[in-house]
């Protein structure tokens, strides 16, 4: 009964956090595709082995995004490879995306082991996101170089002002 509850709610949750974009991104490097509920109950690691691997593969492909921003030479920066590949990585990518589902099995779970993988895989992502991303002197500087320079000259929408 209580492993049903469990599904139950997970799958409620993924599917409300619209877990289900990911099938409408077009050249993304995703290890999620999700077409059906299947899918997203596939999306939950069932081992602490596996909350720890989803973990390190996540952060390791977010690490690569990361330095993939910060590569794009000054003169190719655009809104594409500097701030909506930021965007992309903040709220659709695979780190995102383990985040909610572990963040999920540390509230759910009935499972006492896995709810504290959980939660330290969490601090370990926190930990990763404020390091590598939000205080990365030199994503910052990729990000300043394009709003400095080609931001100028590129005819943005007003949502991709926003």
């Amino acid at each position: 009964m209580c492993n049903k509850l469990f599904v139950g709610i997970a799958v409620c949750v993924a599917i409300f956090l619209g877990l289900t974009v990911f099938t409408k991104m077009k050249g993304n490097k995703q290890m999620f595709n999700i077409r059906s509920t299947a899918d997203v109950i596939q999306l939950f690691p069932k081992s602490v082995k596996e909350i720890e691997q989803l973990t390190e593969h996540s952060i390791a492909s977010a690490q690569q995004a990361v330095n993939e921003i910060i590569a794009v030479p000054v003169e190719e920066k655009n809104y594409t490879n500097t701030f909506k590949a930021l965007d992309t990585l903040h709220a659709l990518s695979n780190l995102a995306i383990a985040a909610a589902a572990v963040e999920i099995l540390e509230m759910v779970s009935p499972d006492k082991e896995l709810r504290d993988a959980a939660h330290a895989m969490i601090i370990k992502i926190q930990g990763f996101v404020v390091d590598h991303m939000s205080n990365n002197v030199e994503l910052c500087n990729a990000l300043k170089a394009y709003v400095e320079g080609n931001a100028k000259k590129e005819l943005l929408s007003e949502g991709q002002w926003y």
